[in-house]
């Protein structure tokens, strides 16, 4: 089958893979997107305790190009230069490595050599896959020439990169036996509902998100990422990712597990002003942040507005000060 951005995606949510075979497939798939991509890999982080990212596996497509690839990747930067390469406040989450660090840094730093001497390659890609806890992974590849990535496809893997921040968070809860809250048939029929998803308005939510999501895998859809991805939120409902399971007779149903963020922040917040807060100081636009979190980009407006009010301060810089300082107890505001 073609690989597409869908493609990487649904691979997000195989969540029976190990995560070795998770992250292979997700290096490999990623790969196969970009253009002219060599050396393709995806690592797992946790940066939520921390200003330098802690990395806890990285994977290729094939046993022999993890460490290859990373011996060569760490031994180009400091921890604190991988950082800021992925990681900054104003850094994108989608670049080149010339364009997240400038070219004319790219070079004097030596960069640019090193990538050619270990991997014949001139330029990197990256794409960074991270929630509004701070935890997720990165996927990048080499690149053979100096690249610059078209707005249209930045807007593009940082929806994708909403899913797999997502996925990894899931993967990461079912670990520990979390409850599905709803399943649902492949006619968008509620089979089974427990907690929050009891209520009416929240199956019928779940309900057209399930039939959302099915229109974006189809074919149709699939010819216009844009049309797809926007079909598909990050969380349906503002609460729930959705899984598809397959039983033995071939029936498939789509389970909803719940699985938004719980992120740290001042405790004058609500839970829903902190996912937004989070979100706008790793530098995505309400855009993405409303796509990530499941709401409307009003709503998630309304809660950035909110924030800054009851925090005092009118610009994101002053709250990113406020929150660095914060006793960052996780807060007990309802969502």
């Amino acid at each position: 089958m073609k690989t597409d951005l869908l493609t990487l995606v649904e691979a997000g949510y195989e969540l029976h893979l190990s995560e070795t075979g998770w992250l292979r497939g997700l290096a490999e798939k990623a790969g196969a997107l970009v253009p002219d991509a060599s050396f393709p890999v995806a690592f797992v982080f946790d940066l939520s305790a921390s200003q330098v990212p802690v990395f806890k596996r990285v994977e290729g497509p094939s046993e022999s190009v993890p460490a290859e690839l990373v011996e060569g990747f760490m031994s180009m930067m400091t921890p604190d230069d991988v950082g800021h390469l992925y990681f900054g406040m104003k850094q994108k989450k989608v670049a080149s490595a010339s364009e997240q660090v400038g070219l004319a840094r790219f070079r004097e730093s030596g960069f640019d050599r090193v990538l050619l001497s270990r991997f014949g390659a001139r330029d990197s890609f990256g794409c960074v896959a991270m929630d509004a806890e701070r935890r997720g992974l990165v996927v990048t590849t080499m690149l053979p020439r100096v690249t610059s990535l078209s707005r249209g496809l930045r807007a593009r893997w940082q929806l994708v990169a909403v899913h797999l921040a997502a996925a990894y968070r899931l993967r990461s809860r079912l670990a520990v036996a979390a409850p599905a809250s709803c399943v649902v048939d492949a006619n968008g029929r509620v089979v089974h509902a427990s907690g929050e998803a009891t209520a009416r308005a929240a199956r019928e939510r779940l309900r057209a998100a399930v039939i959302a999501r099915d229109r974006a895998r189809t074919r149709k859809h699939r010819s216009k990422p844009d049309e797809a991805l926007a079909l598909w939120a990050g969380l349906a409902a503002g609460r729930w990712s959705l899984v598809d399971r397959f039983e033995r007779d071939g029936r498939r149903f789509i389970v909803a597990w719940r699985n938004d963020t719980d992120p740290k922040g001042p405790l004058a917040l609500s839970r829903r002003e902190r996912q937004v807060v989070s979100h706008l100081l790793q530098g995505d636009s309400l855009k993405v942040a409303a796509y990530a979190l499941g709401i409307a980009p009003s709503t998630a407006a309304m809660a950035a507005s909110q924030a800054r009010l009851k925090l005092g301060v009118r610009t994101l810089s002053d709250v990113a000060r406020l929150v660095a300082n914060e006793d960052a107890a996780p807060a007990s505001a309802p969502p």
